[in-house]
């Protein structure tokens, strides 16, 4: 039983060694985003690959794509 847990936690990790790892896709997720200028956000709301927020001062939604970090 564990010889095959061995073997089966080898060859996965032989097979990420091989395919290079996590993909460049994965990696190059933004860390913020930029809001328009004045916008307030009050709050923040997650669905899909988006995410919404809302400004207290015009009351405005700003979506921003979660993979790209541009607005949607």
């Amino acid at each position: 039983m564990r010889s095959a847990i061995l073997k089966t936690a080898l060859g996965s990790a032989l097979i990420v060694v091989l395919l290079g790892g996590v993909p460049a896709q994965a990696a190059a997720k933004p860390d913020t985003f930029p809001l328009p200028n004045g916008f307030q956000p009050e709050g923040i709301a997650i669905g899909g690959h988006y995410a919404y927020f809302g400004s207290r001062a015009t009351g405005d939604i700003y979506r921003a794509d979660l993979r790209t970090g541009k607005e949607a």
